[in-house]
């Protein structure tokens, strides 16, 4: 853990120096949500990259709209575009709670192989 902080994070006081990587990182939770008054995340938002819905699509094509409804992906999210500054982050909404009711080791492969292509 010690050489990722080392090589991805950035400390919150220290400006982003040149010698830090970019890195992917993927966010498996209830979605995502910005509020229009949310100034922090509308001036990042750039950095999420994608957004996808894998709850309710229907077995039909995936859903682009993940609207966080529990709170838990966005919080996520957030520290992430706060402490990982050099990160793009992927939102896959895969529950619409925070039991995770319904998700599968089967349903998370799945995830994975379609946002990593």
């Amino acid at each position: 853990m010690k050489t990722f902080i080392e090589t991805y994070i950035d400390p919150p006081d220290e400006p982003h120096g040149p010698t830090k990587k970019r890195v992917r990182i993927a966010v498996l939770d209830t979605g995502f949500r910005v509020d229009e008054q949310d100034r922090f995340l509308k001036q990042r938002i750039e950095r999420v990259t994608m957004k996808k819905n894998f709850v309710d699509t229907g077995g039909s094509d995936l859903d682009e709209d993940c609207t966080d409804t529990d709170g838990h992906g966005t919080h996520v999210v957030r520290l992430l575009l706060r402490f990982a500054r050099r990160a793009d982050i992927v939102v896959a909404k895969i529950s619409r709670c925070k039991t995770m009711e319904g998700v599968t080791m089967d349903s998370l492969a799945k995830v994975i192989y379609t946002i990593g292509t």
